[in-house]
C-alpha cells in the first residue's frame, strides 16, 4: 500500500463508500461517476498497490480478468448494453484499476471511445447505493 494513493486509501473500508459494488479475491468493484453517460459504468481496483501492470505477477492477472468478467456479465445483464469496454490506463491514479463501461447504441460517442461528461451530475449516494445493489446480488447470484 502506497501512503498516498488515493485506491489505496478507499480500500482501507471498501464496503463504507456508496458505490461499493463487492470484493472479489484479488481486487474490489465501485461504480464509477459516468453513471449519466455509460449506466453501470465501474471501476475494477486491484487489493495491492502496483503502479504498473506489468509488475502483477501473472497468477493475479489471471484470477483478476476472470473477476472482471464476472463484474462484466453483472452490468450487462442489470443495465443491458450491447457490448462493454475495459481500459487500463493509469494516466490520473497509479495503481492498477481497469475501467468497465458499458456501451448503448446511443451513448455520447457511439461507435468510437468512450466520452466522458465534463460537467456530469453526480449519482445521490442512495442512488450509487441502489446500482451497487442490483449488481451485488447478480454477482452473488452467479457465484452460486
Amino acid at each position: 500500500m502506497t501512503e498516498s494513493c488515493v485506491f489505496c486509501d478507499l480500500l482501507k473500508n471498501p464496503q463504507s463508500d456508496s458505490s461499493f459494488i463487492t470484493e472479489f479475491d484479488h481486487s474490489v468493484a465501485f461504480l464509477n461517476f459516468e453513471q449519466e453517460a455509460y449506466p453501470g459504468a465501474s471501476l475494477l481496483i486491484l487489493k495491492d498497490h502496483y503502479d504498473h501492470l506489468h509488475d502483477v505477477p501473472l497468477h493475479i492477472q489471471s484470477s483478476v480478468a476472470t473477476e472482471m468478467m464476472i463484474l462484466t456479465r453483472a452490468i450487462l445483464d442489470v443495465f443491458g448494453g450491447f457490448r462493454a469496454n475495459h481500459m487500463s490506463l493509469g494516466n490520473c491514479v497509479p495503481h492498477v484499476h481497469w475501467h468497465i463501461i458499458p456501451r448503448y447504441p446511443n451513448d455520447l460517442n457511439a461507435g468510437g471511445m468512450p466520452d466522458y461528461m465534463k460537467d456530469e451530475v453526480r449519482l445521490s449516494d442512495d442512488a450509487f447505493r441502489e446500482r451497487a445493489l442490483m449488481l451485488r446480488e447478480v454477482i452473488t447470484s452467479s457465484k452460486s
